[in-house]
Order: C-alpha cells, then structure tokens, then sequence
C-alpha cells in the first residue's frame, strides 16, 4: 500500500522535503511533511446538513460560499449510518441525505475550491459510537461493511479527497476485521482513507494505522475549571506532547478530525458537552479562546488538517446567543482565516 501524497507548495525544497521523510525512508514509510511545507487551506469544518436546508438548496451553497471566503480550505460531509440501540446487530443508512443530495453538496462544495472529505457517523438514539457492543457481532459487521463499501462507490463518483472509514467506533480500533475492510474498499475507492479516534489515549493504542493513509484524532480533551489562559494552556500542552508522540510513532498523515466546544460559559471544562447537558449562558468568548489556544499549538506541527466541529448549511445558523458547538456568526468564525 502506498502512503498519501502530500500536497507540496513551491517553497518546499528537497531538502526540507527529506528531513520530513526523516529517518523512516529506509524503512520504506513515508512521515509528515514539516508544517511550513504543508499547504495553506489547512482549516476546516464538519459540515451538518439541518433539516430545513438540504445540501443540494441555495441556502446551503451560500453557507458553504462563506465557508470559503472565510479561509477554509475543506469540509467534512457527514452521512448518518443508524442503529437502535448500542446493542443493535442491525445497522442502516439513514434517509436523511440521499446519494444525490451528498453528491450535488460535493459539487457546490469544490465550486467554491473546497476539499471535500466524506465522514461517516454512526447514530443511535440516547448514545453514541463508542458504545457499540453488537450482540449479534457478526451480522453488525456485515451491515457496517455493506455500507461502507456503498459510500466508498459514492466517494468514487464524487471524487471525494478522502473518505472516513470510521468515526469513533471504539469496538472497532483493535479488530483484525478492519484492516480487511480497509483493502475491500480501496478495490472501489482511489483516494486517501482515514480512520478517526475518539481522543488522544485510543490514537496511543491504535495498532491497525499501516492500514490507513491518515490517521484522525478527535480533540476534546479536559481543559480543567479555570478559564484562565495559562491554566488552559498548561493542560493543552501535556495533550500536544502525547501528540507528537502519536505522530513520530505512526510514521502517517495526522489530521484533528474535530476540534470544538459550545460558545457557552464553562465549556471548556468538559469540552464534548452538548448543550442538554451544560445549562449554561452563552459566552462566544470562551469559544473563540480556547480554539486560538489549540490552533497555536496545533498549525506550527505536521498536521495536514484542522476540522471544526462544526457548521451548519443553514447560513444564518449560530449568532451571539446561540450555545451550541457551530462557529458561524461568532467570533470563532474568524479563526478559519488562520489556516
């Protein structure tokens, strides 16, 4: 399996190109790019489609037009696989977003110059991903694999820049199945494949990423009481050096497959809070904090990708009195321009 090419901008000589192979190119493995030869463009979203506003509507291309003229360079498409339960061996793709909608999303998308990424998520009511133990295992497995190998057509068709193989499924990150799966869908799909991980620690103990061009990490880690600067960023430190630790190890492209928080007061305590769960006032404030903090750590490191969790294709979502995790018409828009 070949590694993924990384883009390379002019300014990159062979030299700095070769210190970023570094010492793995005799052992045949390609390692990160350094970060001031990665491309600009690297700020992304995970973009959610909202009831009211399909992909293929104009309310969606203007939302993800803004996107674009804010700096983003990509965004995540995220088709909603479902199950009843954690405990469910019967999964499904859900209706929400035909094939023809993702692919007319795709289309406005790279009209706008946008990579496209098409992220898969498992949904079950009252829970989520990481609790998936099927009791029927078997069949759980046939039913992910029929589906993935379906969107890997889509992905295909839509030329998609990458595609997620999963997304925080953590009864999947040690199973020899995998790896199976990930050269089943390369029979179908030509581009990168990525595997997200819920948090930092599953990315320490991952064994399968020699199956994976890119390896995702989803960032929502503790940050602790305090709101001060310094607290926050004492805490973001210790993540950042298991961070690269993570990247050393692997040897792959790393991308920050979500990064966010609410614009409500005190969610960085427990950043993955939803709004049901943190009754709190907003503070867009906080929000854009605490994301400035991570991108001045996160962008001078070999990471191709930041994605944001999240955006909506309603273009008048968020606003200064909205708590939820969007960045749209708060401050934290702003930070896409970084990238």
């Amino acid at each position: 399996m070949a590694d993924f090419e990384h883009p390379r901008t002019a300014a990159c000589s062979r030299r700095r190109l070769l210190e970023g192979l570094g010492g793995a190119a005799a052992a045949g493995l390609l390692r990160p790019v350094p970060a001031s030869c990665l491309p600009a463009g690297r700020l992304g979203v995970n973009f959610k489609r909202t009831p009211s506003e399909p992909l293929d509507g104009q309310a969606a291309r203007r939302s993800l037009r803004r996107l674009a003229s804010d700096g983003a360079g990509c965004v995540a498409f995220i088709p909603f696989l479902w199950q009843a339960a954690p405990t469910a061996s019967r999964l499904v793709r859900g209706n929400d977003l035909s094939d023809g909608e993702l692919l007319a999303g795709v289309t406005a998308a790279r009209r706008e110059g946008l990579d496209v990424i098409i992220k898969p998520h498992v949904w079950i009511p009252s829970a989520w991903a990481g609790m998936i133990e099927p009791d029927d295992r078997t069949e759980w497995l046939s039913c992910y694999e029929r589906e993935m190998l379906a969107l890997a057509a889509l992905a295909e068709k839509a030329q998609a820049r990458a595609l997620v193989v999963a997304t925080e499924i953590r009864t999947l990150d040690h199973s020899a199945w995998l790896a199976g799966l990930a050269q089943d869908i390369r029979r179908i799909y030509s581009g990168p494949l990525v595997y997200c991980l819920h948090s930092i620690e599953d990315a320490e103990t991952f064994p399968h990423w020699r199956a994976f061009d890119v390896i995702g990490i989803n960032l929502y880690p503790e940050l602790g009481p305090s709101a001060e600067d310094q607290a926050m960023v004492e805490r973001m430190d210790k993540v950042v050096a298991r961070l690269d630790a993570v990247i050393a190890k692997m040897a792959r492209t790393v991308w920050i497959t979500e990064l966010g928080l609410m614009s409500a007061r005190g969610a960085q305590a427990k950043p993955w809070l939803s709004p049901e769960e943190l009754p709190a006032p907003p503070d867009p404030a906080i929000q854009q904090r605490v994301l400035s903090l991570w991108l001045d750590r996160l962008l001078p490191r070999p990471i191709e990708r930041v994605l944001f969790w999240c955006w909506y294709s309603d273009p008048d979502a968020g606003g200064p009195n909205d708590r939820d995790f969007t960045i749209q018409n708060k401050p934290a828009e702003r930070l896409l321009a970084r990238g």
